[in-house]
Order: C-alpha cells, then structure tokens, then sequence
C-alpha cells in the first residue's frame, strides 16, 4: 500500500491524483517513460513516448479513460459469489 507524504500527494517520485473521481498513482520516470495504477479497477498502464522532452500526462490520462471505460471496479474477495 503507498502512503504519501507530507503533502498528501507525493511518495518517492509516485504522484497521487484523484482522476474521474478515482484515486490514481503516476510515476513519470526518464526519456517519456510513465507508469499508472488505479487500485479501486486493478488497472495498471506503463509505457513511454518518443519525446524526452514531452509530458507524458495527457496521453496517460486518456489512455486511462479508454481502459476504465472498458474495466469495472474491482470487487472484494468478501463481495464475490460463487
């Protein structure tokens, strides 16, 4: 489980954001890299773009809204039947 710091926000170099009302940990890392996870889906994206210089957010916000569109919340081993 990731704690954030002080400013409620950042956990060695992992950003905390809450995104279509879900919390959400972003990792950018060198050279376009970035890595995403949402918890409450399971629903981990990583990837990298081709430009050192660029913010990898937008492209990794809207490749989030695309898989969670298509990805329900996880359910709790207590909530599962069967």
């Amino acid at each position: 489980m990731l704690t954030p710091g002080p400013d409620g926000q950042l956990a060695m170099g992992i950003r905390r954001f809450v995104l279509d009302g879900e919390e959400v940990w972003v990792h950018q890392g060198f050279f376009g890299a970035f890595q995403l996870y949402a918890p409450a889906r399971r629903l981990s994206l990583t990837g990298t773009i081709n430009q050192a210089a660029s913010d990898s957010l937008p492209l990794l916000v809207a490749a989030y809204r695309i898989a969670a569109d298509h990805r329900q919340p996880a359910q709790s081993c207590r909530d599962r039947t069967g």
